[in-house]
Parts: C-alpha cells; structure tokens; sequence
C-alpha cells in the first residue's frame, strides 16, 4: 500500500464493532443493576441469584418462539 494511505473499516462492519463495544459495557451493567434490584426486593442474594439465573433459558425461549412463528 503507497504511504499515506490507510485501510479503515465502515459501513455495516463498523458499525457490528461499535455495537459490540457498547454492548459490552451496556449489558453488565444492566446484569448488575437488575441483580441489586432484586436484592433489594428479596434481601437475600440466593433467591436474587435463583432469580438471575432463568434469564438465559428465557431469551432462548423467546427467540424460539419468535422463529417458530414467522
């Protein structure tokens, strides 16, 4: 490549990185927050952890059902 010029990834791929960079800060943030809400409302971080921990299976759950239905 001639000096002076540079290579700098745009359009649709750029913007894939961008989102990934805030998604990652944005989602554990959120995690957290939802965490300390729902300790606050069982005061109790075994019950908030049981709580925590369907969220995965429910987004797989939706997505399945978002799929089985178009």
């Amino acid at each position: 490549m001639p000096q002076g010029y540079r290579v700098e990834w745009t359009g649709e791929f750029g913007a894939l990185i961008e989102a990934q960079k805030r998604l990652a800060v944005i989602v554990p943030l959120s995690l957290l927050l939802i965490g300390m809400l729902l300790y606050s409302l069982f005061n109790s971080v075994r019950d908030s952890l049981l709580a925590l921990s369907g969220i995965p299976s429910r987004s797989r759950g939706e997505s399945w059902v978002s799929m089985w239905r178009a």
